[in-house]
């Protein structure tokens, strides 16, 4: 058995695909990983560069599907996956040669049923690592589900985690959510966990395109990520009551991030009523409950779209955030 599992969902990306494939071929512990690559009924030469690469190894495997988005693609892996532990990158990102290093270290050290590293974001003339600080940190279940409702280090991302397998047990992504379907699969997994990890080393780099999913015309899909807090905060009500301000603190985080995005698109007219009843939500949320129950970068920026919505988007612009 391996001990990592790596999901690689592959859509239309030739352009960065083999930069991310050679980063996981330059991997100090290339051997010990199974890599999964998940071609999404790929249009480009995506899936030929998945097959190239996967003929070279007899630790790679290649899988074609018609195309059905990236939920349906990891939920194959997960699947397929052999490893004690499962971790997935983005093809359109790359890696530093210790990054599976860095996890097999910790998993070795401390045998956590989820793992958390730093990563780089990466625009087309900066970077910067996301957590200034350095942290190492270890939390029981319920500390980490307070983590994730509020901001903390636990984070909604999946490319800087390592999740023990057998702790995933029946959860998958949720194919019908387009936005928000990895904090929702997070959540999820943590109900699970005994342990989690949180170790501030950067080895990935997440890279921000123009032309992104999250640089798109405005739609239904953006709503999405409310549903989830939704879905989430009524989970809360029935198995951590203690927890509900948190969860209704990250429904609040997830109305006032869904307005950022529509006033950053195009097109958002036809969702000005939707809107407005967000916006209204916004205004009437206490700030003394967001003061205790919201990392400060959340309760910052909830004070900051109170005040205004102007001089909020001003600020995420300058903070490229």
């Amino acid at each position: 058995m391996k001990k990592i599992s790596v999901i690689i969902p592959v859509y239309n990306i030739e352009k960065y695909l083999p930069k991310c494939l050679q980063s996981i071929e330059e991997q100090s512990v290339f051997q010990d990983l199974e890599i999964i690559l998940i071609d999404d009924g790929s249009k480009d030469s995506s899936g030929k560069i998945c097959d190239n690469f996967a003929n070279k190894y007899n630790n790679v495997y290649v899988t074609h599907k018609k195309n059905g988005g990236v939920s349906s693609a990891r939920n194959i892996g997960i699947e397929i996956a052999t490893g004690e532990y499962i971790s997935f990158v983005d093809g359109d990102d790359y890696l530093d040669s210790n990054h599976f290093d860095e996890f097999f270290k910790d998993i070795d050290n401390t045998n956590s049923d989820l793992i958390i590293h730093d990563y780089y974001v990466e625009f087309e003339n900066s970077f910067y690592k996301y957590r200034k600080n350095k942290i190492k940190k270890e939390f029981k279940r319920e500390e980490s589900i307070k983590e994730i409702l509020s901001g903390g280090v636990i984070g909604n991302n999946l490319f800087d985690k390592a999740f023990k397998k057998s702790k995933i047990r029946n959860v998958r992504f949720n194919s019908k959510i387009r936005i928000g379907e990895d904090l929702l699969f997070i959540y999820q997994f943590l109900e699970s966990v005994d342990k989690v990890l949180v170790r501030s080393i950067a080895t990935y780099h997440y890279i921000q395109r123009t032309g992104s999913a999250m640089n798109s015309t405005f739609g239904d899909k953006f709503f999405d990520i409310i549903e989830v807090s939704q879905i989430i905060e009524n989970n809360i009500k029935k198995n951590h009551p203690r927890l509900i301000n948190y969860a209704q603190a990250l429904t609040i985080y997830s109305k006032y991030k869904t307005l950022e995005r529509a006033r950053k698109m195009k097109f958002y007219n036809n969702y000005n009523f939707k809107l407005k009843e967000l916006e209204t939500d916004i205004k009437q949320y206490n700030i003394f409950k967001g003061v205790k129950y919201m990392s400060l970068k959340k309760f910052v920026g909830l004070i900051l779209y109170k005040i205004s919505p102007k001089l909020y988007l001003i600020i995420c612009k300058v903070k490229k955030i």
